[in-house]
């Protein structure tokens, strides 16, 4: 499955005027849908994932633990793509057998050439979400993320606004951001500042060379936490 989505950061004062620009526009059809997620991310201590273009998650959801591979992420004018492969684990157990994709599973186990692998970080988050469409067929799922990143043993402001294609062309993602955007700020050239070309993994690296409990870009300001329910931690996982 392709994912095909435009990511910002943004702090939670303006994710809060965004939903009042959603209901401005008309494309509140009906309630939101809230969440709470948990995310652990994995990787060899030498990054031998990340250097493959390939992104291991397990993530709860609700009751749920689900089990993601992402690969071959792009960025085209802030355009992210990538394919993504997704399976239920019991348990949240990492369980890279259960990969539907034989091919997929055998580039991740020769990437990581028997190392073992372990958390890189974790994020939990809130997540606020709506589907709306166009009047030119485009179909996106907007979701507002407010939590926390973690890495080691220090942790870090998160808030992110996707907009993820859901059906149509993918220019329409640009013509939903310039709508819920109108005075301008928006620049879809890659650059950290604003959209998020930032992945959760680099945010960690960042996290794990800083002294300080925030990102060196941050000036947000986090509230209302999520629960920080225990989840399993991966620190020996061997691919042998």
């Amino acid at each position: 499955m392709s994912e095909i989505e435009l990511k910002f950061l943004f702090d939670e004062a303006d994710a809060r005027a965004l939903w009042a620009r959603v209901k401005a526009l008309g494309w509140a059809d009906g309630r939101p849908n809230t969440q709470t997620l948990r995310s652990i991310y994995l990787d060899t201590a030498e990054h031998a994932l990340k250097k493959a273009g390939i992104a291991l998650r397990l993530r709860r959801d609700g009751r749920r633990w689900i089990q993601t591979v992402k690969t071959g992420r792009q960025l085209h004018g802030g355009l992210s793509l990538s394919g993504e492969v997704e399976v239920a684990v019991p348990e949240g157990q990492l369980n890279l057998d259960l990969i539907p994709d034989a091919a997929l599973r055998a580039e991740i186990v020769r990437a990581v050439g028997g190392a073992s692998l372990q958390t890189i970080c974790e994020t939990a988050i809130r997540r606020t979400r709506r589907e709306f469409s166009l009047e030119n067929g485009t179909r996106a799922e907007l979701a507002v993320d407010i939590g926390e990143i973690l890495a080691a043993g220090r942790s870090a402001p998160l808030c992110e606004v996707e907009i993820e294609l859901l059906e149509g062309d993918p220019s329409g993602l640009f013509d939903i951001a310039q709508a819920l955007f109108p005075d301008g700020g928006c620049d879809f050239r890659g650059f950290p500042n604003r959209p998020a070309a930032i992945s959760s993994m680099r945010r960690a690296t960042s996290i794990r060379r800083s002294r300080r409990k925030k990102l060196e870009q941050s000036s947000w300001i986090l509230r209302g936490r999520p629960s920080r329910r225990r989840a399993p931690r991966f620190e020996n996982v061997s691919t042998r």
